[in-house]
């Protein structure tokens, strides 16, 4: 049979099921890594024999190249890499193979598994991948023995890349620079307003997907859906639908309410949710713990001086636990909202003044403790609560709420700062911050709000900030740990604006380019790491700076979103650039058959 546009022969032994799943495989996924594949610029020798193997079995989607060799099925099924068709090595091979693999003694499951690809397609299952020049007998099992140089290395596994982008020679890899890497100052930040709404915190949904949770002050706790940035849509909020419902329990005032939430890392499976928040002990029986001001802290309560009228410790801090309809085997991907009926009560704590009482709580990254941020009392800490390792005012308290009955209660072993010498105590000093003075004076400035480090591509120029501003929300800062882990960082003041085409229309300060945030409350993280900002006036999410005019050399202006590597003929990535180009040689192939 002869196919005269490619001009060689070509016998296949393929199914017509096989070059579907292959057009479908390529078509749906035009970014699919297929090292293996060439390009319509490689020259075929006449009479060469390909032979295609989709093999799907064990959840793999690989595809296969056998060049120059008669595949036969082995007598003895393969054990080590695991082709058990027709193929080009036999039993014998596979377990030189294997034995070469477990000489390498590789420890680290993600090395191993694509180490062991490569020895696999290093066999004679594909001959193509052989080195130039022949193993040495004195092999001592090393890749260096198979491929003799980086260049022999590159060729065969990814192709030729002119600029050696494609391999890995020990040191950070950047496939054309995508972020911040040299870490420059950024020109500004860009926002868009997705609501109005004024939310003091938000908590990305476990599931991975685009929802994410949103509480105000009052007490209500919504599921949302987040679009998609540059979507042009707002935030999809029912508020007639909460999620949650506590104004019953909370006690809700300038100082006071709901102050956050939190999602256990297993929620999909249990239900669980946490809030914290204040009560009134005169209003609701159970807001009756114990008092921070005792005498463990040498504090009598009686004689705390008058606070806004209210009685010592009458406003208390709360960490309670709730489940998705009462029950923590409900599915959460169904159930629109939560039982108000709390399941446990995890800690209770009368507050001695009624201001600067914090109460963040998030569980921690890896060890599935939840954290809880307390404030130091108030009225400018004259008890010095906060440096009193006795007192949990000033404090971070760390609860196994997988283990109540034996909770562990965490307080630091050294005191983070505060109102305080630095000699009194062994501190840790501050790594960022301003002066009031360093502020327009006809705003003025109030305390940081914290905070992110900013880990999404959307605006790769502020990738690795750590972000925060004033509460009065006329300044930002993007902080910049150099080098990394030294705990050395250099802020830098920013400025920031909102997009014209901002899906909700956005105020702006008279005589300024700055969004009217009103007060800048907190900072949010969807599962895309996009960053939020929480404000009394709505919420603002970060976006590509080109939507502001601002410049970023690393941005994709066209897109809007961050650029891609590049390649060079004949490179890997250049494979498979173009998601039409192979599958259109396949077809034309498995037309010239089909004659």
């Amino acid at each position: 049979m002869a196919v005269s546009v490619l001009h060689i022969h070509v016998i296949f032994i393929i199914s017509f099921t096989s070059v579907l799943h292959l057009l479908l495989l390529l078509l749906v996924t035009p970014a699919l890594s297929l090292p293996l594949c060439t390009d319509s610029s490689i020259k075929i020798s006449p009479f060469l024999s390909l032979f295609f193997d989709m093999n799907f079995a064990s959840g793999c989607n690989d595809l296969h190249l056998f060049m120059a060799g008669t595949p036969v099925r082995p007598k003895t099924p393969l054990v080590f890499c695991g082709y058990n068709g027709s193929s080009c090595c036999d039993s014998i091979q596979d377990s030189n193979i294997q034995k070469q693999f477990e000489a390498m003694n590789v420890s680290q499951s993600d090395c191993a598994s694509l180490l062991k690809s490569i020895l696999c397609s290093n066999s004679p299952f594909s001959p193509s991948l052989r080195g130039q020049a022949p193993t040495p007998a004195n092999s001592s099992n090393t890749l260096g023995d198979i491929w003799q140089s980086r260049t022999d290395f590159c060729n065969a596994v990814g192709g030729p890349s002119l600029d050696g982008s494609v391999c890995f020679d020990g040191e950070k890899v950047s496939l054309n620079a995508t972020t911040n890497s040299t870490i420059t100052t950024p020109t500004g930040m860009c926002l868009e307003k997705i609501d109005n709404g004024p939310y003091l915190d938000m908590v990305a949904h476990t599931d991975g997907s685009n929802r994410a949770f949103f509480s105000n002050q009052k007490g209500q706790i919504w599921l949302a859906t987040v679009p998609e940035v540059g979507s042009g849509r707002p935030l999809d909020l029912d508020e007639s639908n909460p999620f949650l419902d506590l104004t019953d329990e909370v006690h809700f005032d300038t100082q006071f309410g709901l102050m956050s939430i939190a999602v256990h890392p297993n929620f999909e499976q249990n239900g669980r949710f946490f809030a914290s928040f204040n009560c009134d002990k005169s209003q609701t029986p159970s807001c009756s713990g114990r008092c921070a001001c005792n005498s463990d802290v040498n504090c009598d309560p009686s004689k705390l001086p008058s606070d806004s009228a209210a009685e010592p410790c009458q406003y208390q801090s709360v960490v309670a636990e709730y489940t998705v309809n009462g029950t923590a085997s409900s599915r959460t991907s169904v159930i629109p909202n939560a039982s108000p009926v709390e399941v446990r009560r995890i800690f209770t704590m009368g507050l001695p003044f009624t201001s600067h009482h914090a109460g963040q709580i998030l569980f921690g990254p890896n060890d599935g403790y939840l954290y809880f941020m307390m404030g130091d009392g108030g009225a400018g800490d004259p008890y010095n609560f906060a440096q009193d390792k006795k007192s949990l005012l000033g404090k971070i308290m760390r609860f196994d709420v997988d283990d109540i009955p034996r909770s562990t209660l965490y307080i630091p072993e050294q005191s983070p700062g505060g109102n305080t010498s630095a000699s009194s105590i062994n501190p840790i000093f501050p790594v960022m911050g301003y002066k009031h003075s360093d502020i327009s004076k006809n705003e003025g400035s109030a305390s940081i709000t914290g905070g992110f480090f900013y880990r999404s591509t959307t605006d790769p120029c502020l990738y690795g900030s750590y972000l925060y501003g004033d509460l009065y929300a006329d300044s930002m800062w993007a902080g910049v740990e150099t080098p990394e882990n030294s705990g050395n960082f250099t802020a830098n003041k920013i400025p920031f604006t909102c997009a014209k085409d901002s899906p909700v229309p956005c105020n702006l300060v008279p005589g300024t380019s700055r969004p009217a945030l009103g007060y800048l409350i907190s900072f949010g993280q969807d599962n895309k790491n996009d960053v939020y900002l929480l404000s009394t006036s709505g919420v603002y999410r970060i976006v590509p700076p080109s939507r502001c005019g601002y410049t970023c050399a690393y941005q994709n202006t066209t897109t809007g979103s961050t650029s891609g590597p590049t390649s060079t003929p004949g490179s890997a990535a250049n494979m498979v650039k173009g998601s039409y180009n192979i599958p259109l040689m396949l077809l034309l192939l498995f037309l010239g058959f089909a004659y």
